[in-house]
């Protein structure tokens, strides 16, 4: 429509608009969010993680505690809790210990690629008074400092930042889903841009 009131006829029909790219500015992907509330939802759960090799994990430390779990950019699993008392208020068969310790058996397995967002947070959570022990953590990836090495100076690297500045939204809202669509984003510019050695090697590692 510009380009017609300006008369500009010829260019109009040299350039090609990609209507799937502006439907997905314009119309945000619908998400699903399941609150785990039972032993058997985090073992279905689980036993996603473990198939498809790699999991978002979103943690929160706000009142109360948000952690949301992802293996793809549609379906977050999440849990609210408090700190006090120990055990998940939503439903007594899930313990603050018990996600604690399964958490850490997902952080410390080479074989699941770990994606998250200012990872040391998720590593206080989990680990507590041992924080030596982060360096048992494998396979991760810190959407924070990739945005870090490819933004920096330009764009701000908080999670919100992220999420309005890729995935175009305007009233954000928290997910696991949305890290998964994140590194998506962010992690072929590593290579396209040729920073992924400067990533890996130097600012990944002070993720915890």
């Amino acid at each position: 429509v510009f380009f017609n009131e300006l008369g500009f006829k010829t260019l109009i029909s040299r350039v090609k608009f990609d209507e799937n790219i502006v439907t997905k500015i314009q119309t945000p992907k619908i998400e699903n969010n399941i609150e785990l509330s039972k032993l058997e939802d985090w073992q279905q759960l689980e036993s996603k993680i473990r198939k498809a090799g790699k999991v978002a994990i979103l943690y929160a430390n706000e009142k109360p505690n948000f952690i949301s779990f992802a293996v793809d950019n549609e379906t977050s699993y999440n849990l609210s809790f408090e700190n006090e008392p120990a055990l998940f208020s939503q439903n007594q068969q899930i313990g603050i210990s018990d996600v604690q310790a399964k958490l850490i058996a997902i952080m410390e397995d080479e074989s699941i690629v770990k994606i998250g967002h200012d990872i040391k947070l998720l590593c206080h959570f989990i680990y507590k008074q041992h924080l030596t022990d982060n360096e048992k953590i494998a396979s991760y990836e810190d959407l924070m400092l990739m945005s870090y090495v490819l933004d920096n100076g330009r764009l701000s690297h908080d999670l919100v930042s992220l999420i309005k500045n890729h995935l175009y939204e305007e009233n954000v809202s928290y997910s696991a889903s949305k890290l998964n669509h994140l590194y998506d984003i962010l992690k072929p510019r590593l290579l396209s841009e040729q920073v992924l050695n400067l990533y890996k090697t130097i600012e990944n590692p002070l993720s915890i």
